[in-house]
């Protein structure tokens, strides 16, 4: 994350209106960016073309994209930290010309693994060839972007980053309402990969340009997992715990077959994803305070322990670092909560506008107040890894995984009780991580010097 940290530092100096708002749409687009776009995309899709298909291809359309997004994340999840991890040793060794030989090498191990799974699993649909070939196609890009996310986190040209999501997913708007007017689902679906395709290609292409190099491809990587066990568990976990509650819900008794192996649960997945659109500007605003704030303090604390500064100017850096940081949560708690109170507030209109019923209402506020807790764990598992607790970040997201199954297991008969296992595994989640990183926070100076390794020295007798 310091990668990006540099290139937001820089556009934070300059202090004007317009550079502000550039900051928080670029750290929205780090943060969120395929997840955001395809949720507009898919918005718009539906207002102007899905209208125009049967209802059933409206269904398959948006649930196949939703399934791509879903399993894609999962599958990669316990590969994201670890290659995260390595991207940024490489950096800080300022070796950069073994950053881009190893995104080859995991697109060459991701991609068919990928196309793979996702044939096994269409293989049991009963769909046209076209729309097979175009879902795995679409399952195979996104995990590359997933990928390619992770490379371009340290990337100068951010400008460039935020016109290729404009671009592919503007292609995959105009392509897919115009190939749906001809071809139905299928060319509705194989519009949307083609977007996403030149998205893709657009985020390969910034990856050589920024990290030029001279080997082909490294697998070197691979190393990561075996040296940082944790991050894979870790990632997986958290993948599985953002999904497990709707996996329940759509396979559940109240699960909605849309065709074949594909299933849905309205109203839950819209609730659940609107409360997601709402987190998205806490999400940019910790990204640039943790990046432009915390992360200045944080460096001297950790450069004082390296220059054997006396231990009470070490303890006055801790200090400022954890004020620093509680003041970054505050802020980012007081907004997210102003504007989800405001969402509150205007629900009745929005869920109208959107032809929603108003009965489902108390479940879209279940789900906002439910993102607020997740958007919160998040940045405090954030933080847990700077500090490199990875151990206590497998743990609570092996806690957050087995809270949110459980709890929506049991909730799963009563329509009154929906979205509230996800609350409440939220809540005890992010409880958890406030108080082990308090608690690590207060003893900081002890944590750090424990956790270095003791090396023998050999004594030469004289």
């Amino acid at each position: 994350m310091a990668g990006i940290g540099f290139r937001l530092r820089e556009i934070v100096t300059r202090n004007t209106f317009t550079e502000w708002v550039q900051l928080y749409v670029y750290a929205a687009v780090i943060f969120a960016g395929p997840w955001l776009m395809s949720i507009l995309c898919l918005a718009a899709l539906a207002v102007f073309a899905l209208p125009d298909l049967q209802q059933d291809g409206v269904a398959l359309f948006t649930i196949t994209t939703v399934y791509c997004y879903a399993f894609s994340l999962i599958t990669t999840g316990a590969i994201q930290l670890p290659v995260t991890r390595y991207v940024a040793d490489r950096l800080y060794e300022k070796s950069p010309g073994a950053v881009t030989p190893s995104f080859v090498g995991v697109v060459i191990l991701v991609a068919p693994t990928q196309a793979l799974s996702a044939a096994a699993f269409l293989a049991f649909c009963e769909l046209t060839l076209a729309f097979k070939v175009s879902a795995m196609g679409l399952y195979v890009v996104i995990s590359v972007i997933w990928m390619a996310m992770i490379y371009l986190s340290a990337a100068k040209d951010y400008n460039s980053l935020v016109l290729g999501f404009a671009v592919g997913y503007l292609t995959s708007f105009i392509a897919g309402q115009t190939m749906g007017e001809y071809m139905g689902v299928e060319g509705m679906l194989s519009g949307f990969l083609m977007g996403q395709t030149v998205l893709c290609f657009w985020l390969i292409w910034r990856i050589f340009q920024e990290f030029p190099n001279t080997v082909s491809f490294e697998l070197d990587f691979t190393s990561t997992f075996s040296q940082y066990p944790n991050l894979a568990w870790a990632g997986l976990f958290y993948a599985v715990a953002i999904w497990i509650d709707k996996l329940l819900f759509w396979y559940g008794a109240t699960g909605i077959r849309v065709h074949s192996l594909f299933y849905t649960h309205f109203p839950y997945d819209s609730a659940m994803f609107f409360g997601y659109l709402t987190i998205v500007p806490s999400l940019a605003l910790f990204l640039v305070r943790i990046e432009t704030e915390f992360y200045t303090r944080y460096k001297a604390y950790f450069g004082g322990i390296l220059s054997r500064l006396p231990l009470s100017e070490i303890e006055q850096r801790r200090a400022e670092m954890v004020d620093n940081l509680r003041s970054s949560l505050g802020s980012v708690l007081i907004y997210q909560g102003a504007f989800t109170i405001c969402i509150l507030v205007l629900l009745p209109w929005l869920l109208d506008a959107f032809g929603i019923d108003s009965v489902h209402a108390p479940l879209f506020r279940v789900a906002c107040v439910a993102c607020v807790f997740h958007a919160l764990l998040l940045v405090l598992m954030v933080v847990l890894l700077y500090f490199d607790f990875r151990q206590i970040v497998m743990w609570l997201s092996a806690l957050f995984m087995t809270t949110n199954g459980i709890f929506t297991y049991l909730t799963l008969d009563n329509p009154e009780l929906f979205g509230w296992g996800y609350m409440l595994s939220t809540l005890i989640t992010l409880i958890a991580s406030i108080s082990v990183l308090w608690n690590r926070l207060d003893n900081l100076e002890f944590v750090t010097f424990v956790q270095q390794p003791i090396t023998q020295q050999k004594i030469v007798s004289r």
